[in-house]
């Protein structure tokens, strides 16, 4: 079971420096008169890393987690469905930025400031979202779930035949976007 929620516990961290990046490069093109081209590159790619990681992975595990917490019919049932439709509002919303920055990407041209603001908003909505997750969801997971249900949880998450590569492929763009400097071509 810790294994489970530490690695959860780690990808929150390492969502949460890509954020970071992320908003600090917003905040440099917030600063010019323009944002060139390779900026929206890495806007994109961040925003893909946000996007593709947790629905290959983190998702998956989080939300065998919460159906077996759901079947429990825990008295803080509300607060797993708001995690769960949070999941699948951000998700939509980081979708539709990845789209637009690669439509500007395509047609060579900067963002409008309006792409940006859209784009902070959405890193304050996912960094106040695993702050929930951190304090309101996963104390739910060791007060409700016992060791059975666990190892349940377990063989179902590990079960994926790819789940190593999805690992290595994310860990090596999650280095690349959080150790290269914004002005790095990408």
């Amino acid at each position: 079971m810790q294994d489970l929620v530490q690695k959860l516990h780690r990808d929150h961290a390492r969502l949460a420096q890509v954020l970071f990046q992320l908003d600090q490069d917003l905040a440099e093109c917030h600063q010019c008169d323009h944002c060139e081209l390779h900026m929206l590159a890495r806007f994109r790619d961040a925003l893909s890393y946000i996007q593709e990681y947790p629905l290959h992975w983190h998702h998956p595990v989080e939300e065998a987690i919460y159906e077996r917490l759901l079947q429990k019919n825990i008295p803080e049932w509300q607060i797993i469905e708001r995690t769960q439709r949070q999941h699948e509002s951000m998700e939509e919303e980081t979708r539709k930025l990845i789209d637009d920055f690669q439509t500007l990407l395509n047609e060579g041209m900067g963002p409008p400031a309006s792409l940006l603001h859209e784009t902070a908003e959405l890193i304050a909505r996912q960094l106040d979202h695993q702050h929930r997750e951190n304090t309101e969801v996963f104390p739910l997971i060791e007060k409700y779930l016992n060791t059975r249900e666990w190892q349940e949880i377990e063989l179902r998450c590990y079960d994926v035949p790819h789940c190593a590569a999805i690992q290595r492929h994310y860990l090596s763009l999650y280095h690349h976007l959080t150790h290269h400097s914004s002005r790095s071509t990408v």
